[in-house]
């Protein structure tokens, strides 16, 4: 964990002008490459619902990473990451990881975000453009300044050479491991809980986690080998704050959907020359009521909670309020109305 003695220096140092004077992402990001570009809220939800190790490769015509625009709203993400830094513990990085082990990890990330992202966040060489910073001397500095270049999260998932395997790892005698992570929104986790935990055992608590499970040694090859992948989960919650941890906000009496937000993390893995994988975590978090606009989507939404088992429910912080959600939601439903379909000529 990174202590305030070492963090608020480096912080210091990356933002000596103040986060409200940093160049930011460029004005014609979206024309410059194809893969960078708005993304409305998604809407992930299938049903029945099921726990899948499902790793789809990043769509040539959706964006690698988000940013959204306005400027504005990108420097609203990053004050509240820097608020996030300096009042909680959401940067941490293994006991183990020297100088050396940062360097090497930053330089791969490097060399993989160059190649991917042409115009930003970070250039081949180390250069981090959208906080107007040339390459850190420092290599933790490095990571800080990715943390405050992007609207997402990150995790460095890269082996650990004397991590014990947990039972049922299939014996992987160097398992992929959450060896850096800068996780300022986490969705009910503590970051620093995770720390050289491997793939298998951060999807331990999961609820029906077998086929995650089993399938734990071929995800680690594949996110380290291919890619990118992206991949989204969604719940429920009470608010739209952009970090939930451990029991915090337990649902009120809801009174409708009003009440209610749709969160979303959308899930990128991007690989490291096969010794390790980059992931991403974007946030999305919007009114329940505005993402139901789209006809459909209230039923999708009733018949998908309705086909999650109450240890689903219950690690999603729903199995108190997901009856009245599933009425709420069959009654909107009952007044939805298709759209309106065009005959061809």
């Amino acid at each position: 964990m990174m202590t305030a003695q070492v963090l608020q220096p480096a912080l210091e140092r990356l933002l000596q002008r103040g986060y409200a004077s940093l160049p930011g992402p460029p004005a014609d990001l979206c024309t410059t490459t194809a893969r960078i570009g708005p993304l409305d809220c998604p809407f992930p939800v299938a049903s029945p619902h099921e726990i899948r190790p499902d790793l789809v490769k990043v769509p040539a015509n959706e964006p690698l990473i988000v940013v959204d625009q306005p400027l504005a709203l990108w420097r609203n993400t990053i004050a509240r990451k820097i608020g996030r830094l300096t009042s909680a513990n959401p940067f941490v990085y293994s006991n183990d990881f020297n100088t050396e082990d940062l360097q090497f990890s930053a330089d791969q990330i490097t060399t993989a975000l160059a190649a991917q992202l042409p115009s930003g966040p970070v250039e081949a060489d180390g250069t981090l453009p959208w906080i107007g910073c040339k390459r850190p001397a420092r290599p933790i500095d490095f990571f800080l300044g990715l943390t405050l270049s992007l609207q997402e999260d990150f995790v460095l998932m890269a082996p650990r050479s004397h991590a014990q395997a947990s039972p049922g790892e299939h014996n992987q005698p160097n398992p992929l491991c959450a060896r850096l992570l800068s996780v300022c929104f986490p969705s009910g986790w503590v970051p620093e809980e995770k720390c050289d935990q491997s793939l298998f055992t951060i999807h331990r608590p999961v609820a029906d986690n077998s086929r995650i499970q089993s399938a734990a040694s071929s995800l680690a090859i594949a996110m380290t080998q291919k890619g990118p992948f992206v991949r989204y989960v969604y719940t429920l919650a009470p608010d739209n704050s952009l970090w939930r941890d451990p029991g915090q906000s337990p649902w009120p009496d809801i009174q409708g959907l009003a009440d209610i937000w749709f969160r979303v993390e959308r899930q990128v893995t991007i690989p490291l020359a096969a010794q390790g994988s980059l992931f991403l975590i974007r946030l999305f978090v919007s009114p329940l009521e505005e993402v139901l606009r789209t006809p459909g989507r209230a039923q999708q939404l009733a018949d998908a909670l309705d086909t999650m088992s109450p240890a689903l429910l219950s690690y999603k912080g729903l199995d108190s309020v997901a009856p009245k959600i599933i009425g709420a939601l069959r009654a909107h439903a009952a007044n939805d109305r298709p759209p309106l379909r065009h005959s061809q000529p």
